[in-house]
């Protein structure tokens, strides 16, 4: 939708807004115009044509796929391809020279303010930060293999009372003082055992401790991490600058100038393959298991690989710059394919705007137009004599 929200299209409704694409890489917030549903003899799956043939979306057969494709003399045009004739095509000629397009980079959702967190720090935190609470609650049976201290027993529960605790641990200097522009620690602890990390401590009660306790994020230890609501639906700027503080903790640069995080927290992976693609760039998330043995440990972990191209992020850290010598393709873009699936009922919408695009759950970049609303018309009326207005 227009405020970055995602809804079913079996749920839209005519007059709402959806974000639609155009094709000098801007965007409008074009209004549904019609709306249509129908049982479908020919449908088909869209999948990316790589190793995991993760599925992106399904379709009816004369549903419109917008196609980059490059003529013999270099230039790149976009065609529009019916599903039925892109599946026509052999996997190792025009499919793999055709791309189709994740969204544009978004500049700004619909009626939607910037978060209030400074996005730099905000990612640091959500990186390399804790937060812990003032009260713990355990029960009698796990006090036992639990250390505390100011003990009490309520309601058959023991509960730790612990001071608040607000810090970013980090051995990089550039990135504490970026934070500290924004919000100024109040004391330093070094790590022992020649770890070179230092953790610097905030005021759990004003500046940076405040805010993020009036977003919800006080309390939430490594696995329950998530990016503020108002975060993700800020503006470009926020998000590239929320990204950068992410990727100075958190992130790997690998060798095809590619980067991937690692995160305990389901929601938080989530989170970030969301924010990567409103800024142009593509994602995937894995979920892979990863231990200490000396501890003897296995846990389970999510592993989001990226690509953002082009896209500038104002990255701090020199070792996780991307050269800019060469990249491969631009961000959004990737090699799909088409197979036959069974029937069902499709939906189409008909918005207003010249490029007809919007923008699936997937973000991939798709075209429903008034042809298939027709299509569905004359197949209605003439097997169950629906009535023409019932689409308006």
């Amino acid at each position: 939708m227009s405020n970055g929200e995602f809804k079913n299209i079996e749920e839209l409704k005519v007059g709402e807004k959806v974000l639609s694409p155009q094709q000098n890489g801007s965007y409008l917030f074009a209004k549904i115009k019609k709306i249509c549903c129908w049982y479908s003899l020919e449908n088909y799956d869209v999948f990316e044509l790589r190793r995991n043939k993760k599925k992106l979306y399904s379709c009816s057969y004369n549903h419109l796929i917008p196609v980059n494709y490059r003529r013999k003399n270099g230039r790149l045009s976009i065609r529009h391809i019916t599903a039925r004739n892109y599946s026509r095509y052999g996997k190792a000629g025009f499919k793999l020279k055709a791309t189709s397009n994740s969204c544009f980079p978004i500049p700004n959702f619909e009626n939607r303010k910037n978060c209030k967190i400074e996005p730099y720090s905000l990612g640091v935190w959500l990186g390399d930060g804790h937060f812990r609470r003032s009260r713990i609650f355990h029960t009698i049976s796990e006090s036992f293999r639990r250390r505390g201290h100011n003990k009490k027993i309520k309601n058959e529960k023991i509960v730790y009372e612990r001071s608040r605790d607000l810090g970013i641990t980090t051995m990089d200097e550039e990135i504490i003082n970026e934070v500290s522009k924004f919000y100024k620690y109040r004391r330093i602890n070094q790590k022992k055992g020649g770890n070179l990390a230092k953790t610097y401590r905030y005021s759990p009660h004003k500046d940076f401790g405040s805010i993020l306790s009036k977003y919800g994020i006080e309390g939430k230890g490594s696995g329950e991490k998530f990016i503020p609501k108002e975060a993700l639906l800020s503006d470009i700027e926020y998000r590239k600058r929320l990204l950068a503080g992410l990727i100075d903790t958190d992130g790997y640069l690998s060798k095809g100038d590619g980067y991937s995080i690692t995160t305990k927290s389901k929601k938080l992976a989530e989170d970030i393959y969301f924010l990567i693609h409103t800024l142009g760039g593509r994602g995937n998330i894995r979920k892979i298991k990863k231990g200490i043995k000396k501890l003897n440990f296995v846990g389970t972990y999510y592993d989001i690989s990226f690509y953002l191209g082009k896209i500038d992020i104002p990255i701090l850290l020199k070792r996780k710059q991307r050269d800019n010598k060469f990249f491969y393709l631009s961000a959004n873009r990737r090699c799909i394919d088409v197979r036959s699936t069974k029937p069902g009922m499709v939906y189409g919408i008909d918005i207003s705007g010249e490029s007809k695009w919007y923008v699936t759950d997937n973000f991939m970049v798709t075209h429903n137009s008034s042809f298939s609303i027709q299509v569905a018309r004359r197949y209605l009326e003439k097997f169950f004599g629906t009535p023409h207005d019932s689409f308006d």
